[in-house]
């Protein structure tokens, strides 16, 4: 029962430690789903609403197990259709409606964002599964993501996140995973605009005369008076600064 009760306890997002996903019951099913998903949300250039059309072409609603396996047949998806589906059918009913899709998005979109827990994944997956491994890397595609919703200029990431939302939700980017969205958005326009601030710094930067010792006025330095005070004659000597030493009989 304690068992259990701490597995319970991992399912659970507030808990304490690292929530329990579906890459640690099964990394390679996770692996498939994800790179399903990769394939076809850049197929659909990250609109969602086209992504569904993909799969629904006959504007049914729903999607059944034969026009799902012809699906991942035209996207060149390798894994196994049938366990994806078969996770993506939690009604048991035998087909797949847009809502179901969800879990697929938000998993694309977290593994698009850079943490350290996605690096040690991705290390521990090529080390249980060598290179059967089929996570599609869509770095290079966020870009695409970018130019659609408008954002790929400099100063983005000075945006409200309501005004990304607002953007995202027009794509088909709803719910949680739309918020999953924003944060991906954030951190990509914050990056763009963190890489620009420095090229326009580094072109901006004037080339300096080289140093020469020459052109180099030596000024007395300003010293405090509460120092004359107590040592006259000695700052007289050394820095020539109050009025009072320059007067002294000893210098």
């Amino acid at each position: 029962e304690k068992d259990v009760g701490v597995l319970w306890s991992a399912m659970r997002s507030e808990a304490d430690q690292d929530p329990l996903e579906l890459w640690d019951f099964s990394p390679g099913e996770a692996a498939d789903l994800l790179d399903f998903a990769s394939l076809l949300i850049v197929e659909a250039q990250w609109d969602l609403n086209a992504a569904w059309r993909f799969l629904d072409p006959m504007r049914t609603g729903t999607v059944d197990y034969p026009r799902f396996r012809s699906s991942c047949e035209d996207l060149g998806f390798e894994g196994d259709p049938s366990r994806l589906f078969k996770g993506l059918d939690s009604s048991g009913k035998g087909e797949v409606w847009l809502e179901l899709m969800d879990p697929a998005w938000v998993m694309c979109l977290t593994n698009a964002l850079p943490s350290k827990k996605r690096t040690r994944r991705m290390s521990r997956l090529s080390t249980q599964l060598g290179s059967s491994v089929r996570v599609r890397d869509i770095d290079l595609e966020l870009n695409m993501l970018l130019r659609r919703l408008d954002l790929d200029k400099a100063g983005c990431s000075s945006m409200p996140d309501r005004e990304f939302m607002i953007r995202l939700e027009r794509i088909g980017f709803h719910g949680l995973v739309g918020r999953k969205a924003c944060q991906l958005v954030r951190a990509l326009t914050k990056k763009r605009d963190m890489a620009e601030g420095l090229i326009r710094t580094a072109n901006s930067t004037e080339e300096r005369p080289p140093w020469d010792s020459t052109d180099v006025v030596r000024r007395p330095r300003p010293f405090p008076l509460k120092y004359s005070d107590y040592h006259p004659a000695l700052n007289a000597r050394l820095f020539r600064t109050p009025q009072s030493a320059w007067r002294s009989e000893e210098w």
